[in-house]
């Protein structure tokens, strides 16, 4: 619930790291070498096969962001961190989900874009 409702790190015992909610932007629509249009916005199916073409998911209600439970592995003191994965659990991904589409508080607004692919992490 912590970092839920903070937006901060939440410390694991033991020195497996740490989990924090990451938010970024999917990566905008750009054309392919073969001059097609690549779309990584995921497929709203339902809307899909009611219209007779694609539907994205364009997260309108987080402003485009998406959200998504982090381990910053980088913070373990095991070792072969790399080796090792953490899958949250359906009601925390749920409860996640719930947080991001409350319009009256805004959660999603407290949670950081986060710089993960050169470790860089506050």
């Amino acid at each position: 619930m912590y970092c839920l409702e903070t937006g901060n790190a939440v410390k694991l015992p033991y020195g497996f790291g740490a989990l924090v909610i990451n938010k970024r932007k999917p990566a905008k629509p750009k054309m392919g070498e073969d001059g097609k249009l690549i779309i990584k916005y995921p497929i709203d199916w339902d809307a899909t096969n009611r219209e007779g073409r694609y539907i994205y998911h364009m997260n309108e209600h987080t402003d485009g962001f998406k959200c998504k439970w982090y381990w910053l592995r980088s913070l373990a003191k095991l070792k072969l961190t790399e080796i090792w994965n953490v899958k949250m659990i359906k009601g925390n991904s749920q409860l996640l989900t719930k947080y991001c589409r409350d319009e009256e508080n805004q959660y999603y607004l407290k949670y950081r874009e986060l710089n993960l692919r050169k470790g860089t992490h506050k």
